[in-house]
């Protein structure tokens, strides 16, 4: 089922962090240039779901799965652990449901 309206935040890997949100269909699309995909990560969070890291494919049109949020998740630890480094939007730590 397409997230609508979810927050995606792009990281280009040269400290700035592009905030963007999906579309009535659940795509986006990203403001990258060809020299920013070797350090570019998208941090994906649909309310109620898990935080989704991921790197873009250039000229590739890409599905993101994204998990429920467990009851007791360490959302922080995660994303730490799978390679973000900048701080962490409060829409990603499943405290802040949109409604």
């Amino acid at each position: 089922m397409p997230a609508q309206h979810a927050s995606v935040f792009l990281d280009t890997g040269y400290g700035l962090l592009v905030r963007m949100t999906t579309d009535t269909a659940g795509q986006f699309r990203a403001p990258l240039v060809s020299r920013d995909y070797p350090h570019a990560i998208f941090l994906i969070c649909v309310p109620g779901g898990m935080p989704r890291l991921a790197r873009p494919l250039e000229n590739v049109v890409n599905v993101y799965n994204v998990s429920a949020l467990p009851r007791h998740s360490r959302v922080r630890s995660s994303l730490r652990a799978e390679g973000w480094l900048g701080s962490i939007p409060r829409e990603c730590l499943g405290d802040s449901v949109k409604r």
